[in-house]
């Protein structure tokens, strides 16, 4: 039971820090002799949280930086020289959806997204992180968003959610 509890504090301190405003901020973290219905509150604290952040999104950036390749007939062209700076996505607004995903799944959460700059992820243990090994999407508990890429561009890209339903 040591190791569940030390893993579940190391999992809160992670999504506090990650968070923005602090996630599970209505939840009382407990200390790691604490007993476990504590802890079993505290986990479904969170996971009431988390649920609550599942539905629709409409997001925009407001920067992007990145590094481009030319395209030529609608394929980046690797052979010129890139660029390298300030990038305007041909999409500046774009949805995503939050939804629990399939229970044969390990991942808790999926998230569907259209834009252009996009994480190639799809599934999280969470509602804040959405990771690859060369992506990750991040939605703040603020509704802020902060999405990285790497592939045959390379994009960072900083925005704003609403939550339509």
């Amino acid at each position: 039971m040591t190791t569940h509890r030390t893993i579940l504090a190391f999992l809160a301190l992670v999504f506090t820090g990650l968070s923005g405003a602090a996630f599970a901020q209505d939840c009382a973290l407990p200390n790691l002799e604490d007993d476990q219905a504590l802890w079993d509150r505290y986990e479904q604290c969170v996971r009431k949280q988390q649920e609550a952040r599942i539905g629709k999104y409409f997001c925009f950036y407001e920067n992007a930086v990145g590094i481009q390749h030319p395209v030529v007939n609608g394929t980046p062209d690797l052979t010129q020289r890139p660029y390298v700076g300030k990038i305007n996505p041909s999409e500046e607004k774009f949805f995503i959806e939050i939804q629990a995903a399939p229970p044969h799944l390990w991942k808790k959460f999926r998230m569907a997204m259209k834009a252009e700059i996009r994480p190639r992820v799809s599934y999280s243990e969470d509602t804040i992180r959405f990771n690859s090994q060369y992506a990750a999407f991040v939605l703040f508990d603020d509704l802020r968003f902060t999405a990285f890429e790497s592939g045959k561009n390379h994009s960072l890209a900083q925005g704003r959610c609403e939550r339509i339903n």
